[in-house]
């Protein structure tokens, strides 16, 4: 078989070749690695950062203990990034926005960190421990009727109208009607 030169060296000159890490690029993603680690055990605790794969190899479902590669490092490298800068959380629809500060209320109608310790955020949320309270600011269904409730408890009510509630019951009240104050 006869190659024409001229129609090999467009192909070479076109076709794009992937190169091997070095050795010098290989240390510098386990030094990203190293340091976005460190970031995480100092901003959520050594626990939370878990095995230390550069240090003790990274675990095999089958219980075995191998060196971590550069996919395992750079799978590592992506979830530490995540951690140290979640993204904006998206709005859905009927969710009040607001451009107050955190300790001001938020996405909410009163302080969050009330909120975050009642309910976590979860409109839909019902007390386990069988006092009635629900919704995301944990409303009982008395005080939620006497504040303007148009259905029998929080939860069933829109994150809106969660929300004018809420803000009601805090100007009325205060913190004094929720036990996270």
């Amino acid at each position: 078989m006869r190659f024409n030169r001229a129609l090999l060296s467009a192909l070479a000159a076109t076709t794009m070749f992937v190169a091997t890490p070095t050795l010098a690029e290989a240390k510098s993603i386990e030094q990203k690695y190293t340091d976005l680690r460190v970031e995480v055990v100092k901003k959520f605790g050594a626990d939370t950062a878990g095995r230390n794969i550069r240090k003790q190899g990274l675990r095999t479902p089958k219980g075995r203990v191998v060196e971590a590669q550069d996919r395992h490092y750079a799978r590592s490298i992506r979830t530490f990034r995540r951690w140290l800068a979640p993204p904006a959380p998206t709005a859905r629809p009927g969710d009040r926005i607001s451009t107050a500060p955190a300790y001001a209320g938020g996405q909410f109608a009163i302080p969050r960190y009330i909120v975050m310790c009642e309910s976590g955020g979860d409109y839909r949320k019902y007390n386990n421990a069988g006092s009635g309270a629900s919704g995301a600011y944990q409303i009982m269904p008395g005080t939620w009727k006497a504040y303007g409730g148009s259905t029998a408890n929080a939860a069933d009510a829109s994150p809106a109208e969660q929300d004018r509630v809420a803000a009601k019951i805090y100007a009325a009240e205060g913190s004094s009607p929720w036990s996270c104050r």
